[in-house]
């Protein structure tokens, strides 16, 4: 069976404050506070890559008005 790499399903709050072209802080803050979608993993914090997509598509099309909505 084909298993998908792990990286392709989830990324780093890193990469996630790269995309949105803020900090990184900014980006911890925004997960903690369940502005993008996220899940622990351990102790890290992982964004799972499909829903922070379609999270963000609905964002810059107008769907969601500021950062935090």
């Amino acid at each position: 069976m084909f298993k998908t790499p792990k990286s392709n399903l989830h990324m780093s709050v890193p990469e996630v404050a790269e995309i949105l072209g803020i900090g990184v802080g900014r980006a911890y803050q925004y997960a903690k506070e369940g502005v993008f979608p996220v899940f622990k993993l351990g102790k890290r914090i992982r964004v799972p890559r499909k829903q922070f997509y379609e999270w963000y598509e609905k964002r810059i099309t107008g769907g969601e008005t500021s950062a935090t909505g």
